[in-house]
């Protein structure tokens, strides 16, 4: 007998083989049986007929934030709706567990931030064990796969210092590789850089090999969101690559693409690098999320100073930054910090760029406020969206692109969405094609709909439609990958990457985890104007044998982990 049996499914077994109409058995949380004759196919507790359905492994998604969330979102739902049932965490060089007392402060501050003002006790963790204890406490309806965050080990050993200085001293570099040996004996599955944002984006090269050399010790991976993505994308993907070279650890370029028109076409030339890397030995790999912009935020998000790389933050809500914005004297004086901000970062940047430019490390530039962000949504000037603020201001025929950005929020009375980018539709298919690229959300688990008028808040489709999306789109509509491809890049082969010896594919002995869904209906809902919208076509999604997703409802199921290494 069986916990649970799928009768008469279309099997996808996340190999990439060709699909083959089957029976799986699910007992104790693993499969136990498949089998293609008819005989048994009703021997179980529980039985599900699949006719006409599509049976594969759960998504692993190679890259995501749900460390930050998961202890105020346990279900993660946006994520388990769309198939989702393990998640890469720790990404871009942070991670909410590996650091000194000193960096406790910033964890508590980023969660907060990160789950819309959440309020949490107390940041009473430090090791990735304590972490994991307190987070299976909670109980999570998915599993989560950690990685020792860069930006954390520098910020926890250097401090603020951390972003001014380039070299540490022995005795910090000591403690970064303290706190990250002790995060992969405690099972970490590697080191994640964010060489483009605080701490990480001061370090050198030789930093980052060092770390991998203490990573290559425990068998663990390196995943990067690089340097740049924009003008210097090549130089950042031959440091990647470098750095695999040199310490024999397996590397993943995460999220890649390439941002901005003059950008375009760029990743033909990155996968051809990545590709020569592998024919001399080099183990790496990339990701990518299959959408034409990057994060997406409230448009009041500029006006604290939230994307200006640093300096001082203002936290007001919607109506009273409105009232703030409509007083001339008031937007004046917001207009002046904001320059003499973002002058003040461009500086640091320059010296930052001097100091590791010697060095062989190419620094972009900071992100340019005037062209940065496109409108995705604008209910007064429809007519906007697609354009950044150079442009907006042109149109509405104003001096600059602060005057543009204020005029626009106040005639949208706060309703304003913001999208990074864009990105070129066929660079993501190229990547997304390619046999070396896996899928990743670079999304955090949620339990509820933010509030997009919120100057604070922040979302993007690719947390609640990434793979149904590639699913439905790019598979059955524009036949860029076969369903058997699109399924590898998301089951087998990310499991591969991670060495999850145990998961990705439909195999006896694996644990049961598992995505039911219709391939005629499966289609991604969310859009850049409305990003919280669940996907169509989910029939049912197992965690660890149990099934946390039915028609659409949550069963109220916790059978997640934090896995480890």
């Amino acid at each position: 007998m069986f916990d649970v049996v799928v009768n008469n499914a279309r099997i996808y077994d996340g190999s990439g083989n060709p699909w083959f109409v089957g029976h799986v058995g699910i007992a104790d949380g693993k499969i136990s049986a498949i089998w293609r004759s008819r005989a048994e196919e009703s021997a179980g507790e529980n039985i599900i007929d699949a006719s006409g359905l599509a049976l594969c492994p759960g998504v692993i998604d190679v890259h995501g934030h749900t460390d930050f969330s998961i202890l105020n979102h346990p279900q993660a739902r946006n994520l388990i709706s769309q198939g989702i049932t393990t998640q890469g965490v720790g990404q871009c060089g942070f991670s909410m567990y590996a650091f000194s007392d000193e960096y406790a402060p910033q964890v508590k501050e980023t969660i907060e931030a990160v789950t819309s003002g959440a309020a949490l006790d107390q940041v009473d963790w430090r090791t990735l064990q304590q972490w994991r204890q307190k987070v299976e406490d909670t109980r999570i309806s998915l599993n989560l796969v950690p990685y020792v965050g860069h930006n954390t080990l520098r910020c926890s050993a250097m401090g603020e210092e951390g972003d001014r200085r380039v070299d540490p001293t022995r005795q910090e570099m000591e403690q970064m590789k303290d706190l990250l040996r002790q995060g992969l004996e405690e099972g970490a599955f590697g080191l994640s850089t964010g060489l483009r944002y605080p701490y990480g984006r001061n370090a050198h090269t030789e930093e980052v090999v060092a770390l991998c050399d203490v990573v290559a010790q425990y068998g663990g991976i390196h995943i990067s969101h690089m340097r740049s993505e924009e003008e210097y994308l090549l130089p950042s993907v031959r440091e990647l690559i470098q750095v695999s070279e040199r310490t024999g650890v397996p590397g993943c370029a995460t999220h890649h693409k390439a941002m901005f028109f003059e950008n375009w076409g760029t990743p033909a030339e990155s996968l051809r690098l990545l590709e020569e890397a592998r024919e001399r030995g080099a183990d790496v790999l990339c990701d990518l999320y299959p959408w034409t912009y990057a994060r997406e935020v409230n448009l009041g998000t500029w006006f604290g100073g939230h994307l200006l790389d640093g300096g001082e933050r203002d936290t007001q809500d919607r109506e009273t930054l409105l009232c703030t914005l409509s007083d001339t004297q008031n937007w004046q004086n917001i207009k002046e910090r904001l320059t003499k901000q973002h002058h003040h970062v461009q500086q640091e940047n320059q010296k930052r760029q001097e100091e590791l430019w010697s060095r062989g490390v190419y620094v972009p530039a900071i992100w340019d406020p005037a062209r940065f962000d496109c409108v995705m949504r604008s209910p007064s000037h429809p007519e906007l969206i697609g354009l950044n603020f150079s442009e907006v201001a042109r149109a509405l025929q104003l001096d600059d692109h602060w005057e543009a950005m204020r005029r626009l929020y106040l005639e949208d009375e706060g309703q304003t969405l913001v999208a990074a980018g864009p990105i070129s539709e066929q660079d993501v298919r190229r990547i997304l094609s390619h046999p070396l690229s896996m899928v990743g959300t670079d999304a955090s688990g949620t339990d509820t709909t933010p509030d997009l008028d919120d100057p604070q808040a922040g979302a993007h489709p690719r947390g609640w439609g990434t793979y149904p999306k590639i699913l439905g789109e790019y598979v059955r509509e524009e036949k860029v990958l076969s369903l058997e491809e699109a399924i590898c890049k998301m089951t087998s082969l990310p499991a591969s990457f991670l060495n999850l010896n145990d998961r990705g594919m439909i195999k006896k002995g694996f644990w049961a985890d598992l995505l039911l869904f219709d391939p005629k209906t499966i289609a991604s809902r969310a859009t850049f104007e409305e990003p919280c919208e669940a996907p169509s076509g989910i029939r049912a999604v197992f965690v660890n044998g149990q099934k946390v997703i039915e028609e659409g409802e949550f069963q109220n199921m916790y059978p997640g982990r934090v896995l480890h290494r």
